[in-house]
């Protein structure tokens, strides 16, 4: 999975506009097959079932993850309508749906990065089947991923993405 973080830059958009955006497709017909899939997916993000946007929005997305011929796909902004034990499910999936197909998240929430690392961690997936690229106004960092799940050059991130959840747990500012 390849994770963009940070500003939108000149470079960002380039790749997000250069690949396939789920969101501005329109939902494809399934198969039985991939209805199924669709159904547990969802139940497995989805505690309460409801149909709330988010909902709509993430079938939309799985819909056409799942049915869609091609090799790549990217997701902006994939926190949007989520609630955070949401978006940890739906990143859960979606890590799960990455081995067939690569896919890309556009984000500045630290929450689809930290189901990353803990994926890592816990051996579900390799350190190296990720990519997670911050993009800054002045550059572009490549984060690098430990066999333990842990980012090895976290502080060539400027700040302001990362320590403000520290910051706020402990009081800090």
């Amino acid at each position: 999975m390849n994770i963009l973080l940070g500003y939108e830059t000149k470079e960002l958009n380039e790749i997000l506009n250069c690949n396939i955006d789920v969101l501005s497709m329109n939902v494809l017909d399934t198969n039985k097959e991939n209805d199924k899939k669709l159904k547990k997916y969802l139940k497995s993000i989805f505690m309460n079932g409801l149909e709330t946007r988010g909902y709509k929005r993430v079938k939309n997305i799985l819909t056409n993850i799942l049915n869609c011929n091609n090799d790549r796909v990217i997701i902006n902004d994939i926190e949007l309508y989520l609630h955070p034990q949401e978006l940890v499910n739906f990143m859960r999936v979606l890590i799960e749906i990455d081995r067939k197909i690569n896919i890309t998240i556009r984000t500045n929430n630290e929450l689809p990065l930290l189901v990353v690392e803990q994926s890592v961690r816990k051996g579900l997936t390799k350190a190296n089947d990720h990519e997670i690229t911050y993009f800054d106004v002045r550059e572009e960092i490549t984060l690098n991923l430990d066999s333990e799940g842990d980012i090895t050059n976290i502080k060539d991130v400027p700040g302001g993405l990362f320590e403000e959840g520290f910051n706020l747990v402990f009081n800090i500012k």
